[in-house]
């Protein structure tokens, strides 16, 4: 078992890379049951003193309803690091979505979303979607799925962004392929890779991959290691275009 999670581990890192753009929402989509009601708990909490003093602490509480035809699952997070001092992370999210089935191959979803990250210089970003998922190909152990949107987003930054960027409302079109997989072993792998460029300025695009691993423990207890990466095509000034995340996750689904 070890060895099988180290070579998952290293298989995730070479996983594609991507970017700063909605949060990914498919492995929280997978842990939603079938029919009723789903509640989903994740958190950590490193206190720490002496040459190094400071915390880290990071928590998403999210929950859904399916019945037939209906899905609507909701969550937020928040995740906070400082050490010495110094401020390593500070953002947070909040994400709602419904999707209606059409048929066993095609829905439509419609979302909305709140972020903020302090690094980014991002106070706040809202914004409202709608669009088709496609199940391309599903079977027992392997789930291919694409969808499209249309997006209006508003964004406020710390600073301004420079000319011709700094607009309050902004049209983008969003995409996403997503891939879930069930190992030989039950782990379950799913990736996620968003690409959402700006109507009119295509230079201002951001997209965002995120891979994990879902290793069962029990009927409700899971846990699960994900690398995230962000690309923003016009960050503000004085932000990387690009980052990356390696976390590690506990999670209570009941």
């Amino acid at each position: 078992m070890l060895r099988t999670a180290f070579a998952l581990g290293t298989a995730a890192a070479l996983l594609p890379l991507a970017a700063q753009a909605q949060v990914n929402t498919e492995i929280l989509r997978k842990r939603i049951k079938d029919r009723g009601f789903t509640l989903v708990l994740e958190g950590t909490f490193d206190g720490h003193t002496g040459n190094t003093q400071g915390l880290s602490a990071d928590g998403l509480v999210g929950g859904g309803f399916a019945s037939g035809e209906h899905r609507v699952f909701a969550f937020g997070s928040a995740d906070y690091t400082r050490l010495n001092g110094t401020l390593g992370v500070n953002k947070s999210f909040a994400h709602l979505r419904y999707d209606y089935a059409l048929s066993p191959f095609v829905s439509w979803e419609a979302f909305a979303q709140a972020q903020s990250d302090q690094l980014q210089a991002l106070q706040i970003r809202d914004l409202l979607g709608t669009g088709p998922r496609f199940g391309v190909y599903q079977d027992k152990r392997l789930g291919i799925f694409v969808g499209v949107a249309c997006m209006l987003e508003h964004d406020t930054y710390d600073e301004p962004v420079g000319p011709g960027l700094a607009v309050s409302v902004q049209a983008r079109f969003s995409s996403y392929v997503a891939v879930t997989a069930v190992l030989n072993d039950g782990i379950q792998v799913v990736t996620t890779t968003y690409v959402q460029p700006r109507m009119g300025l295509a230079r201002d695009v951001r997209v965002e991959s995120e891979s994990g691993f879902v290793f069962k423990v029990s009927k409700a207890l899971s846990t699960s290691v994900t690398l995230t990466t962000h690309f923003n095509g016009t960050p503000p000034p004085g932000v990387l275009s690009t980052d990356s995340e390696l976390k590690n996750i506990l999670t209570l689904t009941l």
